[in-house]
Protein backbone atom coordinates (compact mmCIF):
# COMPACT_ATOMS: atom_id res chain seq x y z
CA UNK A 1 0.00 0.00 0.00
CA UNK A 2 2.76 2.43 0.95
CA UNK A 3 4.55 1.61 -2.28
CA UNK A 4 1.42 2.39 -4.33
CA UNK A 5 0.93 5.71 -2.53
CA UNK A 6 4.52 6.67 -3.23
CA UNK A 7 4.12 5.81 -6.93
CA UNK A 8 0.97 7.96 -7.15
CA UNK A 9 2.77 10.88 -5.51
CA UNK A 10 5.68 10.47 -7.94
CA UNK A 11 3.37 10.44 -10.95
CA UNK A 12 1.62 13.60 -9.76
CA UNK A 13 5.01 15.23 -9.38
CA UNK A 14 5.96 14.34 -12.94
CA UNK A 15 2.77 15.91 -14.25
CA UNK A 16 3.59 19.17 -12.51
CA UNK A 17 5.25 21.88 -14.58
CA UNK A 18 8.23 23.04 -12.61
CA UNK A 19 9.30 26.58 -13.33
CA UNK A 20 12.90 27.56 -12.72
CA UNK A 21 14.13 24.06 -11.95
CA UNK A 22 17.90 23.78 -11.46
CA UNK A 23 20.30 21.30 -13.08
CA UNK A 24 19.91 18.65 -10.41
CA UNK A 25 16.13 18.79 -10.70
CA UNK A 26 16.31 18.25 -14.46
CA UNK A 27 18.80 15.42 -14.20
CA UNK A 28 16.57 13.76 -11.63
CA UNK A 29 13.53 14.19 -13.89
CA UNK A 30 15.36 12.41 -16.72
CA UNK A 31 16.08 9.59 -14.26
CA UNK A 32 12.41 8.60 -14.07
CA UNK A 33 11.34 5.82 -16.42
CA UNK A 34 7.72 5.71 -17.54
CA UNK A 35 7.75 2.00 -18.35
CA UNK A 36 8.23 -0.06 -15.19
CA UNK A 37 9.10 -3.12 -17.27
CA UNK A 38 12.01 -1.40 -19.04
CA UNK A 39 15.47 -1.04 -17.59
CA UNK A 40 16.29 2.66 -17.26
CA UNK A 41 19.99 2.18 -17.60
CA UNK A 42 22.03 -0.65 -18.98
CA UNK A 43 23.62 -2.72 -16.26
CA UNK A 44 27.37 -2.48 -16.16
CA UNK A 45 28.52 -5.83 -17.44
CA UNK A 46 31.63 -7.39 -16.01
CA UNK A 47 33.22 -9.04 -18.99
CA UNK A 48 35.71 -11.74 -18.12
CA UNK A 49 38.05 -12.25 -21.00
CA UNK A 50 38.96 -15.90 -21.29
CA UNK A 51 42.34 -15.15 -22.75
CA UNK A 52 43.35 -12.20 -20.58
CA UNK A 53 46.28 -14.13 -19.12
CA UNK A 54 47.68 -14.74 -22.56
CA UNK A 55 49.68 -11.94 -24.10
CA UNK A 56 47.07 -11.74 -26.76
CA UNK A 57 47.58 -13.91 -29.66
CA UNK A 58 45.55 -11.15 -31.30
CA UNK A 59 48.76 -9.88 -32.82
CA UNK A 60 48.98 -13.12 -34.79
CA UNK A 61 45.32 -13.09 -35.78
CA UNK A 62 44.94 -11.43 -39.15
CA UNK A 63 41.22 -11.85 -39.67
CA UNK A 64 38.17 -11.45 -37.46
CA UNK A 65 35.13 -13.63 -38.08
CA UNK A 66 31.76 -12.13 -37.14
CA UNK A 67 28.56 -14.07 -37.70
CA UNK A 68 30.21 -16.02 -40.51
CA UNK A 69 31.63 -12.89 -42.18
CA UNK A 70 35.39 -12.42 -42.23
CA UNK A 71 36.39 -8.86 -41.44
CA UNK A 72 39.71 -7.99 -43.03
CA UNK A 73 40.07 -4.35 -43.97
CA UNK A 74 43.36 -5.23 -45.65
CA UNK A 75 41.31 -6.89 -48.38
CA UNK A 76 39.57 -3.62 -49.21
CA UNK A 77 41.62 -1.89 -51.87
CA UNK A 78 42.26 1.82 -52.28
CA UNK A 79 41.60 1.10 -55.95
CA UNK A 80 45.15 1.88 -57.02
CA UNK A 81 44.54 5.57 -56.39
CA UNK A 82 48.31 6.23 -56.12
CA UNK A 83 48.92 4.75 -59.56
CA UNK A 84 46.07 6.77 -61.07
CA UNK A 85 47.45 9.95 -59.51
CA UNK A 86 50.99 9.27 -60.70
CA UNK A 87 49.92 8.49 -64.26
CA UNK A 88 47.61 11.51 -64.47
CA UNK A 89 50.22 13.90 -63.06
CA UNK A 90 53.02 12.52 -65.22
CA UNK A 91 50.93 13.07 -68.36
CA UNK A 92 50.07 16.61 -67.23
CA UNK A 93 53.56 17.40 -65.89
CA UNK A 94 52.13 18.09 -62.42
CA UNK A 95 54.27 17.71 -59.29
CA UNK A 96 53.29 15.19 -56.62
CA UNK A 97 54.67 14.18 -53.25
CA UNK A 98 53.76 11.22 -51.04
CA UNK A 99 54.25 10.71 -47.30
CA UNK A 100 53.02 7.70 -45.38
CA UNK A 101 52.88 5.75 -42.14
CA UNK A 102 52.10 2.05 -41.69
CA UNK A 103 48.36 2.76 -41.86
CA UNK A 104 47.82 6.00 -43.75
CA UNK A 105 49.32 8.10 -46.54
CA UNK A 106 48.90 11.60 -47.90
CA UNK A 107 49.56 12.55 -51.52
CA UNK A 108 49.88 16.23 -52.42
CA UNK A 109 49.29 17.36 -56.01
CA UNK A 110 50.37 20.52 -57.82
CA UNK A 111 53.36 21.50 -55.69
CA UNK A 112 51.36 21.75 -52.46
CA UNK A 113 53.65 21.92 -49.41
CA UNK A 114 52.41 20.70 -46.01
CA UNK A 115 54.35 22.19 -43.12
CA UNK A 116 53.13 19.69 -40.52
CA UNK A 117 53.12 16.43 -42.44
CA UNK A 118 54.38 14.28 -39.55
CA UNK A 119 51.66 15.60 -37.26
CA UNK A 120 48.98 14.90 -39.87
CA UNK A 121 50.19 11.33 -40.40
CA UNK A 122 50.20 10.72 -36.66
CA UNK A 123 46.63 12.03 -36.42
CA UNK A 124 45.55 9.56 -39.10
CA UNK A 125 47.12 6.71 -37.15
CA UNK A 126 45.50 7.90 -33.91
CA UNK A 127 42.09 7.86 -35.57
CA UNK A 128 42.50 4.21 -36.52
CA UNK A 129 43.85 3.25 -33.08
CA UNK A 130 40.97 5.05 -31.38
CA UNK A 131 38.41 3.46 -33.65
CA UNK A 132 39.79 0.03 -32.81
CA UNK A 133 39.44 0.76 -29.08
CA UNK A 134 35.93 2.15 -29.51
CA UNK A 135 34.78 -1.02 -31.29
CA UNK A 136 36.17 -3.59 -28.88
CA UNK A 137 39.96 -3.74 -29.40
CA UNK A 138 39.70 -6.47 -32.04
CA UNK A 139 42.70 -5.40 -34.15
CA UNK A 140 40.38 -4.55 -37.03
CA UNK A 141 41.33 -0.95 -37.82
CA UNK A 142 44.95 -0.63 -36.73
CA UNK A 143 46.46 -3.64 -38.45
CA UNK A 144 49.41 -2.81 -40.73
CA UNK A 145 48.13 -2.50 -44.29
CA UNK A 146 49.65 -3.28 -47.67
CA UNK A 147 50.42 -0.37 -49.99
CA UNK A 148 47.33 -0.94 -52.10
CA UNK A 149 44.99 -1.01 -49.11
CA UNK A 150 46.25 1.93 -47.05
CA UNK A 151 43.91 4.81 -46.33
CA UNK A 152 44.88 7.61 -48.69
CA UNK A 153 44.12 11.33 -48.57
CA UNK A 154 44.92 13.19 -51.80
CA UNK A 155 45.18 16.97 -51.47
CA UNK A 156 45.08 19.10 -54.63
CA UNK A 157 46.58 22.57 -54.60
CA UNK A 158 44.01 23.90 -57.06
CA UNK A 159 40.48 23.06 -58.10
CA UNK A 160 41.18 22.67 -61.82
CA UNK A 161 43.58 19.77 -61.23
CA UNK A 162 41.00 18.18 -58.92
CA UNK A 163 38.21 18.50 -61.50
CA UNK A 164 40.36 17.19 -64.33
CA UNK A 165 41.56 14.23 -62.27
CA UNK A 166 38.01 13.41 -61.17
CA UNK A 167 36.94 13.31 -64.83
CA UNK A 168 39.93 11.13 -65.69
CA UNK A 169 39.39 8.78 -62.73
CA UNK A 170 35.65 8.27 -63.21
CA UNK A 171 36.17 7.72 -66.94
CA UNK A 172 38.61 4.89 -66.27
CA UNK A 173 36.85 3.24 -63.31
CA UNK A 174 33.34 2.33 -62.19
CA UNK A 175 33.25 5.25 -59.76
CA UNK A 176 30.74 8.02 -60.35
CA UNK A 177 31.03 11.55 -58.97
CA UNK A 178 28.15 14.01 -59.05
CA UNK A 179 28.27 17.75 -59.59
CA UNK A 180 28.31 18.37 -55.85
CA UNK A 181 31.73 16.69 -55.58
CA UNK A 182 33.20 19.28 -57.94
CA UNK A 183 31.33 22.09 -56.27
CA UNK A 184 32.76 21.15 -52.87
CA UNK A 185 36.11 19.92 -54.13
CA UNK A 186 35.75 16.64 -52.26
CA UNK A 187 35.14 12.98 -53.11
CA UNK A 188 35.48 10.32 -50.37
CA UNK A 189 34.89 6.58 -50.37
CA UNK A 190 36.16 3.47 -48.54
CA UNK A 191 39.93 3.86 -48.78
CA UNK A 192 40.62 7.21 -50.42
CA UNK A 193 39.60 10.84 -50.13
CA UNK A 194 40.19 13.43 -52.87
CA UNK A 195 40.09 17.03 -51.65
CA UNK A 196 41.03 20.51 -52.84
CA UNK A 197 43.27 22.29 -50.33
CA UNK A 198 41.02 25.34 -50.07
CA UNK A 199 41.76 28.27 -47.71
CA UNK A 200 39.07 26.96 -45.34
CA UNK A 201 40.51 23.44 -45.31
CA UNK A 202 44.02 24.83 -44.87
CA UNK A 203 42.86 26.67 -41.75
CA UNK A 204 41.41 23.51 -40.17
CA UNK A 205 43.66 20.89 -41.79
CA UNK A 206 43.98 18.79 -38.61
CA UNK A 207 40.20 18.43 -38.44
CA UNK A 208 40.10 17.66 -42.16
CA UNK A 209 42.58 14.78 -41.78
CA UNK A 210 40.83 13.36 -38.71
CA UNK A 211 37.43 13.57 -40.37
CA UNK A 212 38.75 12.08 -43.60
CA UNK A 213 40.35 9.01 -42.05
CA UNK A 214 37.33 8.47 -39.78
CA UNK A 215 34.94 8.41 -42.73
CA UNK A 216 37.16 6.20 -44.89
CA UNK A 217 37.55 3.68 -42.05
CA UNK A 218 33.86 3.71 -41.14
CA UNK A 219 32.83 3.08 -44.73
CA UNK A 220 35.43 0.31 -44.96
CA UNK A 221 34.09 -1.67 -41.99
CA UNK A 222 30.57 -1.51 -43.43
CA UNK A 223 31.83 -2.70 -46.81
CA UNK A 224 33.76 -5.53 -45.14
CA UNK A 225 30.53 -6.60 -43.43
CA UNK A 226 28.82 -6.82 -46.81
CA UNK A 227 26.86 -3.56 -46.64
CA UNK A 228 26.41 -1.43 -49.77
CA UNK A 229 26.09 1.77 -47.77
CA UNK A 230 26.84 3.42 -44.45
CA UNK A 231 24.30 5.22 -42.31
CA UNK A 232 24.98 8.91 -41.84
CA UNK A 233 24.75 8.42 -38.07
CA UNK A 234 27.95 6.37 -38.10
CA UNK A 235 30.06 8.35 -40.58
CA UNK A 236 29.23 11.75 -39.06
CA UNK A 237 28.96 10.55 -35.47
CA UNK A 238 32.34 8.84 -35.44
CA UNK A 239 33.98 11.66 -37.40
CA UNK A 240 32.69 14.39 -35.07
CA UNK A 241 33.76 12.49 -31.96
CA UNK A 242 37.22 11.82 -33.35
CA UNK A 243 37.61 15.55 -33.94
CA UNK A 244 36.37 16.29 -30.44
CA UNK A 245 38.96 13.94 -28.93
CA UNK A 246 41.93 14.72 -31.20
CA UNK A 247 41.39 18.38 -32.13
CA UNK A 248 41.05 20.16 -28.81
CA UNK A 249 37.28 19.54 -28.58
CA UNK A 250 36.67 21.49 -31.80
CA UNK A 251 34.25 19.83 -34.23
CA UNK A 252 34.72 21.80 -37.45
CA UNK A 253 34.10 19.27 -40.23
CA UNK A 254 30.55 18.16 -39.68
CA UNK A 255 28.70 19.08 -42.85
CA UNK A 256 29.26 20.61 -46.26
CA UNK A 257 28.46 23.96 -44.64
CA UNK A 258 32.00 24.30 -43.28
CA UNK A 259 33.15 24.56 -46.88
CA UNK A 260 30.18 26.49 -48.28
CA UNK A 261 30.38 29.17 -45.58
CA UNK A 262 33.25 30.78 -43.74
CA UNK A 263 33.64 29.56 -40.18
CA UNK A 264 32.93 32.28 -37.65
CA UNK A 265 34.72 32.57 -34.31
CA UNK A 266 31.44 31.71 -32.59
CA UNK A 267 31.23 28.42 -34.52
CA UNK A 268 34.84 27.57 -33.73
CA UNK A 269 34.62 28.37 -30.02
CA UNK A 270 31.11 27.14 -29.31
CA UNK A 271 30.82 24.26 -26.81
CA UNK A 272 28.75 21.53 -28.41
CA UNK A 273 28.12 19.93 -25.02
CA UNK A 274 26.55 23.17 -23.73
CA UNK A 275 24.55 23.60 -26.93
CA UNK A 276 23.06 20.11 -26.64
CA UNK A 277 22.28 20.69 -22.99
CA UNK A 278 20.28 23.79 -23.92
CA UNK A 279 18.46 21.97 -26.72
CA UNK A 280 17.32 18.96 -24.72
CA UNK A 281 16.20 21.04 -21.74
CA UNK A 282 13.24 22.41 -23.71
CA UNK A 283 11.07 19.63 -25.11
CA UNK A 284 8.85 22.15 -26.92
CA UNK A 285 11.56 23.86 -28.98
CA UNK A 286 10.91 21.77 -32.14
CA UNK A 287 14.61 21.05 -32.59
CA UNK A 288 15.13 18.44 -29.87
CA UNK A 289 15.56 15.02 -31.50
CA UNK A 290 15.16 11.47 -30.25
CA UNK A 291 17.54 8.59 -30.89
CA UNK A 292 15.36 7.17 -33.68
CA UNK A 293 15.47 10.43 -35.65
CA UNK A 294 19.25 10.76 -35.28
CA UNK A 295 19.99 7.16 -36.25
CA UNK A 296 17.79 7.49 -39.32
CA UNK A 297 19.06 10.92 -40.33
CA UNK A 298 20.30 11.52 -43.89
CA UNK A 299 22.73 13.98 -45.47
CA UNK A 300 20.15 16.49 -46.72
CA UNK A 301 18.79 19.55 -44.88
CA UNK A 302 20.30 19.03 -41.44
CA UNK A 303 20.64 21.91 -39.02
CA UNK A 304 23.50 22.72 -36.68
CA UNK A 305 21.31 21.46 -33.83
CA UNK A 306 20.86 18.13 -35.64
CA UNK A 307 24.62 17.65 -36.02
CA UNK A 308 25.26 18.59 -32.41
CA UNK A 309 22.70 16.10 -31.10
CA UNK A 310 24.00 13.42 -33.47
CA UNK A 311 27.49 14.03 -32.08
CA UNK A 312 26.18 13.82 -28.52
CA UNK A 313 24.21 10.59 -29.00
CA UNK A 314 27.19 9.03 -30.78
CA UNK A 315 29.45 10.08 -27.94
CA UNK A 316 27.11 8.49 -25.42
CA UNK A 317 27.21 5.22 -27.40
CA UNK A 318 31.01 5.36 -27.79
CA UNK A 319 31.66 6.02 -24.11
CA UNK A 320 29.30 3.20 -23.14
CA UNK A 321 31.19 0.92 -25.51
CA UNK A 322 34.92 1.51 -25.51
CA UNK A 323 35.70 -0.59 -22.41
CA UNK A 324 33.73 -3.54 -23.76
CA UNK A 325 35.68 -6.16 -25.66
CA UNK A 326 34.69 -8.10 -28.75
CA UNK A 327 31.03 -9.00 -29.10
CA UNK A 328 30.23 -7.23 -25.83
CA UNK A 329 30.93 -3.90 -27.51
CA UNK A 330 27.73 -1.92 -28.16
CA UNK A 331 29.08 0.32 -30.91
CA UNK A 332 30.43 -2.66 -32.82
CA UNK A 333 27.11 -4.46 -32.40
CA UNK A 334 25.23 -1.41 -33.69
CA UNK A 335 27.50 -1.35 -36.74
CA UNK A 336 26.85 -5.05 -37.36
CA UNK A 337 23.09 -4.59 -37.01
CA UNK A 338 23.09 -1.62 -39.37
CA UNK A 339 25.25 -3.44 -41.93
CA UNK A 340 22.63 -6.21 -41.88
CA UNK A 341 19.96 -3.62 -42.75
CA UNK A 342 18.16 -4.03 -39.44
CA UNK A 343 15.47 -1.53 -38.48
CA UNK A 344 16.43 1.11 -35.91
CA UNK A 345 14.22 -0.47 -33.26
CA UNK A 346 15.85 -3.87 -33.82
CA UNK A 347 19.36 -2.35 -33.89
CA UNK A 348 18.87 -0.76 -30.49
CA UNK A 349 17.12 -3.79 -29.02
CA UNK A 350 19.85 -6.19 -30.12
CA UNK A 351 22.78 -3.95 -29.18
CA UNK A 352 21.46 -2.39 -25.94
CA UNK A 353 18.53 -4.59 -24.96
CA UNK A 354 16.48 -1.40 -24.79
CA UNK A 355 13.61 0.31 -26.54
CA UNK A 356 14.62 3.36 -28.58
CA UNK A 357 12.57 5.62 -26.26
CA UNK A 358 14.54 4.35 -23.25
CA UNK A 359 17.87 4.85 -25.01
CA UNK A 360 16.73 8.42 -25.77
CA UNK A 361 15.94 9.13 -22.11
CA UNK A 362 19.22 7.63 -20.93
CA UNK A 363 21.10 9.77 -23.44
CA UNK A 364 19.17 12.95 -22.45
CA UNK A 365 20.06 12.41 -18.80
CA UNK A 366 23.72 11.77 -19.59
CA UNK A 367 23.94 14.74 -22.03
CA UNK A 368 22.42 17.14 -19.54
CA UNK A 369 25.06 16.25 -16.99
CA UNK A 370 27.96 17.03 -19.39
CA UNK A 371 30.08 20.16 -19.09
Amino acid sequence: MKKNILICILNLFLLTIVIGEDDNDLIERFNVEDDDDELEEEEEEIVEEKNNKKKTADKKVKKINVDGITIDLGQISNHGISDFIQKFCKDKNIKTKQIESKLFKIITVGGLQLTQSKLLLSLGDKVLNNLDKWTGSQKIFNKVLKVDSKYCLVLFKNGSDFNNFLDYFTKNTTFKANALAKQLGNFVTTKFDLSVYTPTRAKIIENVVVSSVSKMATQSIFKSLGSHGTKFFFTEGISSNMQYDLCNKKVLCYTISYEMNKLSKDEINKSWAESVKTIIKDKDNNIRRDAYFLMEIDLVKNTMADYQQLWSLSRYVILRSKKKKGDQNKLFNLIKESANNKRITDMVKNAFNLKVATLTKNWYRWAYAQR
